[in-house]
């Protein structure tokens, strides 16, 4: 049987509660896992992705964790101050580096560098983390994401969301 728990802590840097999903014992490869655009932590599961990666979870080859995203606030609010959802992303972002990954450390005795996966703006949202920060990261799978900031912005771009 597969090990599965969700956790949440309150972010002071999101001023709000946070959940993250984690699937399989703590010696498998962590996978820092992004949910598609304005999904939450169980968006992984509800797109059966679970059970497609079952073997690998429940043999211990791999641990995921997957995280809620802010993407109505930041990417998705369209109508929004774009100086205000850059910012929000890049708490978020903060967020993740901050909050999360020491989390997940604490949680999976490895002790290897996580993977970060995600399909559609999760994509967007692995590449970010990868990139941004190579060093804490071993790897990136990101399906179908949208890579240019601009698109969710009418082409407006301040240092904030170049970062992002």
């Amino acid at each position: 049987m597969m090990e599965h728990g969700e956790v949440n802590w309150y972010s002071q840097r999101l001023q709000r509660t946070m959940n993250v999903r984690v699937y399989g014992s703590g010696e498998g490869v962590p996978m820092l896992v992004f949910p598609s655009q304005d999904a939450m932590c169980d968006n992984f599961e509800n797109f059966g992705m679970i059970d497609v990666l079952a073997g690998d979870i429940e043999s211990g080859r791999i641990q995921l964790f997957c995280v809620d995203s802010v993407d109505a606030e930041t990417w998705s609010n369209v109508w929004g101050d774009k100086a205000w959802r850059a910012n929000r992303q890049e708490l978020y972002y903060a967020y993740i580096i901050e909050e999360v990954i020491p989390f997940l450390r604490k949680e999976n005795r490895s002790k290897r560098h996580p993977i970060a996966a995600g399909c559609s703006l999760g994509g967007m949202q692995a590449s970010l983390v990868f990139f941004r920060r190579p060093d804490i990261f071993d790897g990136v799978l990101s399906l179908s994401g949208s890579y240019d900031a601009k698109y969710f912005t009418d082409g407006w771009m301040d240092t904030t969301l170049y970062d992002n």
